[in-house]
């Protein structure tokens, strides 16, 4: 009885390190966009976006996978707003299957 009350009592430690591990993991990593997004934001109204692995991206489309895929994000005057641009590789709507559909999307400042 007192060896399984032990384990029991380590195995839920462990648990609960595990949920903080992940939780501090998740803060870093948004910490970590935090700091390259000055790095990948432009102020001069243009958007030079180079998709990687695009034929990937239409391959996983064909197969089902609707994704939409977001550019790093811009900003319309250096105290303006601020946007990022989003493509359906395969179309949305109307297009799918025939057209890449895009979009602007404004964001909320910091």
């Amino acid at each position: 009885m007192k060896e399984s009350s032990i384990q029991q009592r380590a195995l839920k430690k462990s648990e609960q390190e595990a949920a903080r591990i992940c939780k501090e993991t998740k803060q870093v990593e948004r910490m970590d966009l935090r700091i390259m997004e000055p790095e990948t934001t432009n102020y001069n109204w243009f958007l030079i976006w180079k998709i990687i692995n695009f034929s990937k991206l239409v391959a996983a489309e064909d197969q089902g996978k609707k994704t939409s895929h977001y550019s790093p994000s811009f900003c319309l005057g250096r105290y303006g707003c601020k946007a990022c641009a989003r493509i359906y590789v395969n179309g949305d709507g109307a297009g799918h299957g025939q057209y890449i559909s895009h979009s602007f999307v404004l964001m909320s400042g910091q």
